[in-house]
């Protein structure tokens, strides 16, 4: 989609005006510049997951344990181990059995929780 822009000019030493079609746009350079760097960042970086000793209730509504189902991947391409009961009763059948540790910051139940917020 960027590819087919093209460049008409700069505003105000921050600000690029591009042309797509008969469109035209303002980039904030600031802007653009850090969403690529946090990009390219975000792409390098990979979460190891750390295993817990004991598993923690996700506490998740009976809804959202349905879409953290169809979602399994995605948790775990962010370093959450999570483990289904299914012979528990609604709102108790997700739980965490390992989290990510990333840059020395290690996230939880409410993060997952946050996920699955984002997900809806």
């Amino acid at each position: 989609w960027f590819r087919s822009m093209y460049i008409v000019g700069q505003f105000n030493l921050g600000f690029i005006i591009v042309r797509r079609g008969r469109d035209l746009f303002i980039v904030d350079q600031h802007a653009a510049d850090e969403k690529r760097e946090f990009e390219s960042l975000g792409a390098g970086l990979r979460a190891q997951t750390q295993p817990l000793v004991r598993p923690l209730s996700a506490g998740l509504s009976a809804a959202d344990e349905v879409l953290a189902r169809d979602h399994l991947a995605t948790f775990s391409k962010f370093g959450f181990a999570v483990k289904f009961d299914d012979e528990r009763p609604p709102t108790e059948r997700v739980w965490l059995t390992g989290v990510p540790s990333l840059l020395g910051t290690v996230l939880g139940v409410e993060e997952l929780r946050g996920m699955v917020n984002q997900l809806r």
